[in-house]
């Protein structure tokens, strides 16, 4: 398992953003994913600043030393669990999320754009719950949500929430 910030790499992120230092993040997409991909590996990397990372690389230690003592560690979450969401022009930023497939048969890029990755959460949550509600509705046990749902509803999901989704092969 890869550590926060233990991983670094450019990112080919698409105009006009361009290329960026990345660094390793992981989430919990790296849980429900190879519950419908045979991968041999996965990662998962956030776009950072110079300034970012070093940030990270000098507290992320000082973090972790906390977190393993339980009355702080309480007391971190505590306080993280009663912090508000954003709101506003913060909530209402652009978001953009790369995803890279390689194999014995070559690569391709997809490209998720949007705004408001809270709204969106709510949105597509809300979706699948009505979906799952339906009487044909038949899926079972723990699922990744492209199994519950599959990919031409998510997508169509997505796009009527305003993301786009390009997909670039190397052709």
């Amino acid at each position: 398992e890869v550590g926060i910030g233990e991983r670094r790499r450019w990112s080919p992120m698409p105009a006009p953003l361009g290329p960026r230092p990345a660094a390793s993040f992981p989430l919990s997409l790296l849980e429900v994913v190879p519950l419908h991909l045979d991968l041999r590996s996965l990662g998962t990397y956030v776009t950072i600043s110079s300034a970012q990372r070093m940030a990270l690389k000098a507290t992320l230690p000082l973090l972790r030393a906390s977190l393993a003592i339980g009355p702080i560690e309480r007391m971190i979450k505590n306080v993280a669990g009663r912090v508000p969401g954003p709101r506003g022009e913060a909530r209402a930023k652009r978001w953009t999320i790369l995803a890279e497939a390689r194999g014995s048969n070559g690569f391709r890029n997809v490209v998720v754009q949007g705004a408001d990755v809270y709204g969106l959460t709510a949105e597509t949550l809300a979706a699948g719950a009505a979906r799952m509600a339906q009487a044909d509705f038949e899926r079972s046990g723990v699922l990744a949500p492209v199994q519950a749902m599959d990919l031409d509803f998510l997508q169509k999901e997505l796009v009527n929430q305003g993301i786009t989704i390009e997909t670039h092969d190397p052709s």
